[in-house]
């Protein structure tokens, strides 16, 4: 196995167990309220799903943009991960209207991106990359209600967390800087900011239901 793939293997079983960690924290801080709890799971799942397949798929890997089932899950929960993070932070933060018409744009991109990887559908990776971006920032129609919903600290970590994802998105796709390839390239730095990027939507969503629960 290569080098870069031990690293990225490793980063993302660790953010599987970290996340599989948070979830169990986030669920008994949620415990007590019914709906807040519903979507703390379909979260912490979504999350759960990501890394894993993540790890298990640089696992296997036996060569670059190859056609594997590994490749494909891996793939797909990208578009699922976006979806299962925005869940939590619509219905925490927004009133109906809103959230379901977020949530609704959301989880059909995650179709689609489905949909893409199922049927093997030869999209290139700007295309791929804009849906994620797409799927990233389409709450900025409802950042005001979004500000005005949540404490200023959790807007902070969002805003912060949404910044990393992007960038990760943008240097998978741009497929730059690369560093150190083999070892600390463009992928290893993508798999790091994806950490990073989790690290302050939890904060967010804890600093949420806090206030809520």
């Amino acid at each position: 196995m290569k080098k870069s793939e031990i690293v990225n293997m490793f980063s993302h079983l660790a953010g599987a167990l970290g996340m599989a960690a948070t979830t169990v924290f986030l669920i008994n801080t949620a415990r007590s309220h019914q709906k807040c709890l519903l979507v703390v799971i379909i979260y912490g799942l979504c999350s759960i799903l990501l890394f894993s397949a993540s790890a298990l798929y640089h696992f296997k890997k036996k060569a670059d943009n190859e056609k594997s089932i590994w490749r494909i899950l891996d793939h797909i929960s990208i578009y699922i991960m976006i979806a299962g993070t925005y869940t939590p932070v619509c219905f925490l933060s927004l009133k109906s209207t809103w959230w379901i018409t977020i949530l609704s744009i959301q989880w059909s991109l995650a179709v689609l991106g489905l949909v893409f990887e199922l049927f093997r559908i030869r999209a290139p990776r700007w295309l791929t990359t804009s849906i994620y971006l797409l799927m990233g920032w389409v709450a900025i129609v409802a950042i005001v209600p979004i500000f005005k919903g949540i404490p200023p600290i959790s807007f902070a970590f969002f805003v912060t967390g949404g910044v990393f994802y992007s960038s990760g998105a943008i240097i998978y796709a741009l497929k730059k800087p690369n560093p150190f390839p083999g070892f600390l390239g463009f992928h290893e730095i993508f798999h790091f900011l994806v950490l990073i990027a989790t690290g302050f939507f939890v904060a967010m969503i804890y600093n949420i239901l806090v206030g809520v629960v």
